[in-house]
């Protein structure tokens, strides 16, 4: 009889243990794509800082590429 109880009593604690193991992983899992979507979002904005930088770069390279001695001449020529 001693043995029959502890028999179903340690089946019911497997059982348990084992819905306590899938929430944990189930938990887990949640987290670890949380993390993954947290990081892909925080590279994604650096990514996309990082060139819009370079695009500006470029946008002023070309402003001042474009203020020639003949541009300012032609600046001063008008006003007189």
């Amino acid at each position: 009889m001693n043995n029959l109880i502890k028999n179903e009593l340690t089946k019911i604690f497997h059982k348990k243990a084992l819905y306590v193991i899938l929430i944990i992983m189930v938990v887990l899992i949640f987290v670890g794509r949380l993390i993954d979507k947290f990081l892909y979002e925080n590279v994604e904005a650096k990514v996309n800082a990082e060139l819009q930088a370079k695009k500006d770069a470029i946008e002023r390279a070309k402003a001042v590429k474009g203020l020639t001695k003949d541009y300012f001449e032609g600046l001063l020529s008008k006003k007189g």
